[in-house]
């Protein structure tokens, strides 16, 4: 997905700017600065994971303006980093995407809000229900968090997305569902699928770098 002036209304883009604007006071306020001076390589990992996710962002198909394929990485951010640090980097990813000239600069904090802060706001929800709700293992961790919450957090992205565009006329909920949302199950796959795989091997490699799981709550006397 990458929405452009040219298919939302200007009022529609200056509300997003200023809600994406709260949003992101909101998380470098509450960003905990101090741990990452403390641990330099979770830092190095973020900036290499932001990194990551701008170079999987550029690998992108589409079908009309505006209506584009590729995965997101936006719950491995939050499971890796929390919401705040996962909004920062999809900051980060379509500032490089604007400064390369694939997006547009006033369409930026919609975009940042659709495909950041939508699917951002349902894993991490969906984190929160698992630690509170479901069984502290290790395997749940895995599967719910790694491949269904990656699942679902990129069908609300783009839900959000095509709801946008055509409540604003781009395009028709008829044209949409015949021309995108027909292949969007395969994109759900492939998101799931990557999510699960990277999360996995990193918990069993790196797990300092992944800020949600816990070995005591996890593994511990499993």
């Amino acid at each position: 997905m990458n929405l452009t002036t040219e298919l939302i209304p200007h009022s529609w883009l200056w509300l997003a700017t200023l809600i994406y604007g709260v949003l992101i006071l909101w998380s470098v306020i509450g960003a905990d600065w101090g741990q990452m001076r403390r641990e330099l390589r979770l830092w190095n990992a973020w900036l290499a994971s932001t990194v990551a996710v701008l170079l999987l962002w550029s690998m992108r198909a589409g079908v009309l303006p505006g209506l584009e394929f590729h995965c997101l990485g936006v719950t491995l951010l939050v499971l890796m980093f929390g919401w705040r640090y996962a909004l920062l980097s999809i900051s980060l990813v379509l500032v490089g995407t604007a400064l390369n000239g694939a997006a547009q600069w006033l369409a930026l904090p919609l975009n940042a809000l659709l495909l950041g802060g939508v699917p951002i706001a349902v894993s991490h929800l969906l984190l929160r229900f698992s630690v509170r709700y479901l069984p502290k293992n290790f395997f749940v961790y895995i599967l719910f968090c790694g491949y269904l919450s990656a699942a679902l957090a990129f069908a609300a992205g783009v839900l959000s997305s095509t709801l946008v565009l055509a409540l604003s006329g781009a395009y028709s909920f008829e044209r949409i569902g015949g021309e995108y949302l027909i292949f969007i199950p395969m994109m759900l796959f492939a998101e799931a699928l990557l999510t699960g795989m990277l999360i996995s091997a990193l918990v069993l490699n790196k797990p300092e770098w992944v800020t949600s799981f816990d070995d005591r709550r996890y593994l511990n006397g499993k």
